[in-house]
């Protein structure tokens, strides 16, 4: 853009001296002469082919701005397609890590019923298992979709579905003994890796 500005300044300014040399020529007292009739032919031709370069760099200048543009506004898309899609996939992330402690506990209001009856905290722990083996085959695609972001997302990430998985590996072995202290006690671990998963995840949204 700044050569072709430069150029149509120097055309324009070169026309401006030849216009000028040529009516300082024709108006001279030989003005009448024979050599009068060639004069004004050539400086019609020198002036049509000058003002029809310029209007070809004008052209040219113009159709240049205009994909310039096209350009800027298709990259400020596919910037806002890689946006819009780097949060959505950050907001599946934290919508896992969000799931992984707190799974169950919303169905149960009455946690006092529970522990008064083993059957049915026997049937709370067993429905705990099953969500959360749903919960880390889902973690599979999260830990996946995890690589695309920094390290210390990917970090976080991977620890929180080791933990998901000693979870798992818990209720099996103790699903007969397993009381709700114990796992109070391990969601709250689960609950650890969760807030930094959504710390990183947060960070990777503010800039975005």
């Amino acid at each position: 853009m700044k050569y072709i500005t430069i150029g149509m300044i120097i055309i324009l300014s070169v026309i401006i001296v030849i216009i000028g040399s040529d009516f300082y020529l024709l108006w001279l007292p030989l003005e009448h002469s024979p050599e009068y009739p060639a004069k004004v032919a050539a400086l019609f031709m020198a002036v049509t082919a000058l003002v029809t370069l310029f209007l070809a760099l004008a052209t040219f200048n113009a159709t240049e701005q205009s994909n310039l543009r096209e350009q800027e506004h298709r990259r400020d898309e596919i910037d806002r397609e890689n946006r819009d899609r780097k949060e959505r996939l950050l907001n599946e992330i934290i919508e896992w890590a969000i799931d992984v402690p707190t799974y169950g506990v919303k169905e149960y209001s009455n946690f006092a019923a529970l522990i008064d009856n083993p059957r049915m905290l026997k049937m709370y722990f067993r429905n705990i298992l099953l969500g959360c083996r749903a919960l880390n085959i889902k973690g599979e695609h999260i830990r996946i979709i995890s690589h695309s972001f920094n390290d210390e997302l990917d970090n976080v990430v991977q620890e929180l579905g080791k933990g998901l998985g000693d979870y798992i590996e818990y209720l099996e072995k103790s699903m007969d003994k397993a009381n709700l202290d114990e796992d109070w006690g391990e969601r709250k671990k689960l609950s650890e890796y969760t807030i930094k998963v959504l710390n990183e995840a947060n960070k990777i949204k503010t800039v975005l």
